[in-house]
């Protein structure tokens, strides 16, 4: 019953007893407490209803507490878990009554995971409401990230305070972070990478056309990657001499393969330089097979192809000398063999000309001048081919540049003279670094082509003079002089002027072997002529220092020996001429006594069996070689012999080297010149008569 009904019903008690006066006044206190019980009635049953809407209200609270998918645990003060939901449970993975008074730090993941719970749950004391974000919690050993959300509990006074916990598992969303920050770094390394990358590295879209490049490929190309961006790639580095064929080639390999490896390319840079690219492509497909990107690698390869260009030219010019040396040393082996003939017999019968007419000695004389001729030119041809490829390393010293002038001058003075050339020197002291035989065989090369080239009765001025730090030594003639175009030809081998022809004889090569001496010593030949009125050559090398070696005299012919022996020889050779001039020469000394063989087996027969003095053999043999002989030789015991010589046609420097390392003494090119071979011979007896002269004969 409601206030307002019990109003109503006591306001028609107050008129009865306004009727009935004869009412007291306990009459109406009596209603008055009638009134009170009614509303205390009423009181009672709202309370009552207000309760049970409160306890209603409290399953329900529960309920959603219980139920809720959000894990909740309520803690005390001291961190102790009072409840737990079945969330919780479920998170924590035990039922409440396992969790309930058990600490909740202790599902920290390891120590310094429970220290930091620690930390959060006093942090959580200090206020109503806490965040706490990425704990790791171990759950039947497993690794949980959870963030916690603490909220104080209203608590009467004196109670002791408690809060509600939500344990939020963040596993998932962490671990994805994680995943999303180790490919973001792994994407900003492979960004330096690309961008630190030696090679160019280009990403474009499925129509090739340039979304990124790399700063590599804006260095090669030029292209930054503003201008590059939107541009089909190959259209881009291609130009001019670009080959199409391997464009269109590349881009169906690319579409049907997905791949091209190492096409090699001519590109182009932004201003139009040609470069040699080495490009690899790699299409990005989707799930349907559709290229969406297409990776491109390349490399700048101009100079590795310049470098192999050059190794090319470098091996076929190798080859080159290969054959070309070969050809000359059969070459001179062959000429040389007819050679040691000619010129051998007509030095004996020059060195004994008995019976001879002096019309026929003259003309002996132009068979041995003829001979001569042509061993020079079979000397140059291969002093030409030797310098071409010089690995020799020649002794340079300082020597007197004025001296050697000097020698050249009387070395050719005769032949001057049969010209009625007189020959002036202007001869300056000047020291100069160079090579004592180079440098004498360059100037008696210039000093005899001008004696060769200049006409009857002129003059020839050798002089030597030091300028700007180089020593110099000109020969200046008064001969024909050189056309101003056929300057540039003097240097070539086997060139020759045409104005020259018909004063001198000669192959061409003399001054192209000077050039290149002269070029092995840090120096050059120049020259300077006027057509008709002579030429002057100078030989320009590095100044020397301020002692210099004495300068050996010129070779001057010696004199033979007038008796050789006694001596005992054995001389191994297959050529029956060269048998015959040989016996000729020897047989000129009485005391010689000389046992000849045709091959190797013979030779070494007869060498056990005489142990000579002197050995001669000839390297080429028809069942071996002289090398192989010597070795042998040198292996047996004999004290006797004073002197082994090798007797060979082949005159190329590796046979000689090879010689002197199997144990020979000397090694004697054919022609045979006499004159040396009877020194060497002298030299060996005089050894075998006083043993510790042996060493002379080296």
């Amino acid at each position: 019953m409601s206030r307002a009904q019990i109003t109503l019903k006591a306001a028609e008690r107050g008129h009865l007893l306004d009727l009935n006066p004869e009412l007291d006044a306990q009459g109406r206190l009596l209603e008055e407490l009638r009134i009170h019980q009614v509303e205390l009635e009423m009181q009672a049953q709202a309370l009552q209803e207000s309760q049970l809407q409160a306890q209603r209200q409290a399953r329900l609270y529960q309920h959603l507490l219980a139920e809720v998918p959000v894990a909740l645990c309520r803690i005390d003060e001291r961190g102790l878990i009072v409840s737990v939901n079945r969330a919780a449970e479920q998170l924590l993975g035990a039922g409440a009554h396992a969790l309930e008074r058990r600490p909740l730090f202790l599902f920290g993941f390891d120590e310094e995971s429970r220290r930091r719970l620690l930390r959060a749950l006093h942090e959580a004391r200090e206020s109503l409401r806490f965040e706490s974000s990425h704990h790791r919690f171990k759950v039947k050993e497993v690794e949980l990230l959870l963030d916690l959300k603490f909220s104080r509990v209203p608590a009467e006074s004196g109670d002791q305070a408690e809060w509600i916990v939500s344990l939020v598992d963040q596993t998932g969303y962490y671990r994805e972070h994680a995943e999303l920050q180790d490919a973001l770094a792994a994407n900003r390394d492979l960004a330096l990478v690309a961008d630190c990358a030696p090679t160019m590295v280009a990403i474009c879209d499925g129509c090739e056309r340039v979304l990124w490049v790399n700063p590599r490929f804006t260095d090669v190309t030029g292209l930054s990657l503003i201008q590059a961006q939107g541009k089909v790639l190959l259209d881009l580095l291609s130009g001019p001499d670009t080959d199409r064929s391997i464009v269109l080639h590349t881009r169906h390999t690319l579409m049907e393969a997905g791949e091209v490896r190492r096409v090699r390319l001519q590109g182009y840079t932004r201003q139009g330089q040609p470069r040699w690219l080495e490009i690899s492509l790699v299409a990005v497909r989707d799930a349907d097979g559709a290229m969406t990107r297409c990776i491109a690698i390349a490399e700048d390869v101009s100079e590795a192809i310049q470098a192999q260009a050059e190794r090319d030219v470098l091996m076929r010019s190798q080859a080159m000398h290969t054959v070309q040396s070969d050809f000359l040393s059969r070459m001179s082996h062959n000429m040389r063999t007819p050679l040691n003939a000619i010129l051998g017999f007509s030095q004996v019968m020059c060195l004994v000309p008995t019976g001879l007419q002096p019309g026929q000695l003259q003309k002996l004389q132009l068979i041995h001048d003829a001979g001569q001729q042509l061993l020079q030119m079979v000397n140059q041809a291969l002093s030409l081919v030797r310098l071409e490829y010089q690995t020799q390393h020649f002794e340079i010293e300082t020597l007197a540049l004025d001296d050697i002038g000097v020698e050249a001058t009387q070395l050719l003075l005769e032949r001057a003279d049969e010209k009625a050339i007189h020959l002036r020197t202007r001869l300056e002291p000047v020291r100069v670094q160079a090579n004592s035989q180079l440098l004498r065989e360059i100037v008696a090369n210039l000093l005899s082509n001008a004696i060769k080239y200049s006409h009857r009765d002129s003059v020839i001025e050798i002089s030597s003079f030091e300028v700007d730090g180089e020593a110099c030594l000109s020969v200046r003639d008064h001969g024909i002089g050189i056309p101003p175009d056929s300057l540039g030809e003097l240097f070539r081998p086997f060139s020759r002027l045409e104005n020259g022809r018909n004063m001198a004889a000669g192959h061409g090569l003399g001054l192209a072997i000077s050039q290149q001496q002269a070029q092995l010593m840090q120096g050059c030949i120049t020259v300077e002529s006027t057509l008709g009125e002579g030429s002057v050559f100078t030989l320009h090398l590095p100044v020397g220092a301020a002692q210099c070696g004495a300068t050996a005299g010129s070779d001057r012919q010696r004199a033979l020996p007038k008796a050789i022996g006694p001596l005992h020889l054995v001389y191994v050779e297959d050529d029956p001429v060269n048998r015959q001039l040989f016996e000729s020469v020897v047989g000129l000394y009485p005391d010689l006594r000389l046992a000849m063989a045709e091959t190797a087996e013979q030779g070494l027969n007869l060498i056990r069996q005489i142990e000579p003095e002197v050995v001669l053999l000839d390297i080429n043999l028809p069942d071996g070689n002289g090398i192989d002989m010597c070795r042998t030789i040198r292996g047996w015991h004999m004290p006797g012999l004073q002197l082994m010589v090798a007797l060979s046609a082949d005159a190329m420097p590796d046979q000689m080297a090879e010689a002197q390392r199997a144990g020979f003494d000397h090694y004697l090119t054919k022609p045979l010149h006499i004159e040396r071979l009877l020194e060497l011979l002298d030299a060996a007896q005089k050894a075998a008569q006083h043993p510790r002269s042996k060493a002379s004969l080296s």
